[in-house]
């Protein structure tokens, strides 16, 4: 069944228990800006959080539901259909089962000081965003990739926490990943998505090996940056990506993405990289007495007179 709330913004909210049955259900807010829950969860049936009136009116979670093993779903596919956040010191707010967040959908930590700083519920990405506000969160389940789906910050909030995903992210090559943050996402996991990755604004951090190990191409606009992290010498991204610098950039951290001492002769590290507008390529402060090297398998630019790639510190790219 359906419980729909239509009354206007309520932050006491309503504090009663919910048993979800096999046949599940779902909490639609259709009036309020926003509805607090600061009730428990129990049962083994699936849990739709929706706005049916596509508002994007909010649910936001305040309390803990360990007994719940139901998985949830956020979102319906219309844009503005699902925003459900959470504002709770404890580990399951939404249970222990997986979380499907739909086109439309976010869920997102919010900026109380009770948020906690660890999800482990795994995910499902399904053309929807997972994100934080100003909280600094990390996501330890796995996330699996099944539509173009976003990672960062809540875009009607002018907030910048970071987010750090430390499991595996999988999922096939119809599915992009973009990264929209107002500060910084860092990908820790050996990850084995295959679709393209998109930096659309703030920092992906690739983080440690295979971080972008099975991504098909990476695509860094204006206003974003690809920064390399973790142990020098190990290989960040899949090396037959192609990178495109559309007006981002790229920073090495002072690391390599290729041979140690920039060798001639050795397999690219990296696809070809394409210039579609002006960028950067920071090399930052030399990890080694070489700095940090780049190794490409091509180079293909536009010839324009006004188009250019500037390259920072000490380093080389081949």
């Amino acid at each position: 069944g359906t419980l729909r709330y239509t009354g206007g913004s309520n932050g006491n909210g309503f504090n009663r228990a919910i048993t979800v049955g096999a046949s599940g259900g779902t909490l639609d807010n259709f009036g309020g800006g926003f509805v607090v829950y600061g009730g428990t969860l129990s049962g083994t049936g699936s849990l739709t959080f929706v706005d049916s009136s596509s508002s994007s009116h909010e649910w936001l979670v305040t309390g803990s539901s360990p007994a719940f093993s139901g998985n949830v779903f956020v979102g319906n596919g219309t844009a503005g259909s699902g925003l459900l956040q959470y504002r709770s010191n404890n580990a399951n707010p939404f249970g222990t089962g997986i979380i499907q967040i739909n086109g439309g959908g976010v869920v997102s930590a919010d900026n109380g000081a009770t948020t906690p700083s660890t999800l482990g519920n795994n995910f499902v990405l399904n053309g929807g965003l997972l994100g934080t506000q100003g909280s600094n969160m990390a996501y330890t389940g796995t996330i699996s990739l099944t539509a173009s789906s976003t990672l960062g910050n809540v875009p009607a909030y002018n907030t910048n926490g970071t987010l750090t995903v430390s499991n595996t992210i999988s999922g096939g090559s119809a599915a992009a990943l973009t990264v929209a943050s107002a500060s910084s996402v860092t990908l820790t996991g050996n990850n084995t998505f295959t679709g393209a990755t998109i930096v659309s604004s703030g920092t992906l951090a690739a983080g440690a090996a295979g971080a972008l190990g099975g991504t098909a191409s990476v695509i860094v606009n204006n206003g974003g940056t690809l920064l390399l992290g973790g142990a020098n010498n190990v290989d960040r991204i899949n090396n037959n990506a192609g990178v495109t610098l559309a007006g981002g950039a790229l920073n090495t951290g002072g690391l390599n993405e290729g041979p140690a001492g920039g060798a001639s002769g050795a397999s690219a590290a990296m696809g070809a990289l394409t210039l579609s507008a002006n960028s950067t390529i920071d090399f930052g402060t030399g990890a080694t007495a070489n700095g940090s090297n780049l190794l490409f398998a091509g180079l293909t630019y536009p010839r324009r007179r006004d188009q250019h790639s500037q390259l920072d510190g000490p380093g080389k790219c081949r």
